[in-house]
């Protein structure tokens, strides 16, 4: 088994490389230690806030290494969260990436804004709409249009 690669797996690899790089270059940020666990934060956060069907839909959509990190330590007990103020999406974003440089709303539009790069914004928009009002411009970089 030495020196095999399961091509599946590295090309999974490769394309989440590559989303994290588009996360990095929004963030603007160096280390890639950070935008990991950043885009790890940020990615727990609205999967914990999104309704079952809303997060199975989303999640469909990643690389399977990146869909590992978005499952990762899921517990659907008590989901999906009640964070009905932006205010309050934001705090739990930050205690989940407990960084005192960490800015929760820079984050998560730095972060969303690399995934939509690669996402449908359909699809996008549905997860939106399923957030309070003060969230969906976070996940859509916009307001959403009634």
């Amino acid at each position: 088994m030495t020196g095999t690669t399961v091509i599946a797996l590295s090309t999974s690899m490769q394309l989440t490389m590559e989303w994290l790089h588009d996360i990095r270059d929004e963030l603007g940020w160096d280390s890639d230690e950070r935008v990991y666990d950043a885009t790890k934060a940020v990615l727990h956060a609205v999967r914990d806030r999104l309704p079952l069907e809303e997060m199975a839909k989303f999640s469909a959509q990643l690389p399977m290494v990146m869909k590992g990190v978005f499952y990762d330590q899921y517990d659907p007990t008590g989901k999906p969260l009640k964070l009905r103020t932006r205010e309050e999406f934001l705090e739990y974003v930050r205690q989940l990436f407990p960084d005192p440089a960490f800015n929760p709303e820079e984050s998560v539009r730095g972060v969303m804004k690399g995934i939509r790069k690669r996402i449908d914004k359909e699809p996008l928009e549905k997860i939106a709409r399923s957030m309070p009002e003060g969230i969906q411009d976070l996940i859509l970089g916009e307001k959403i249009r009634h």
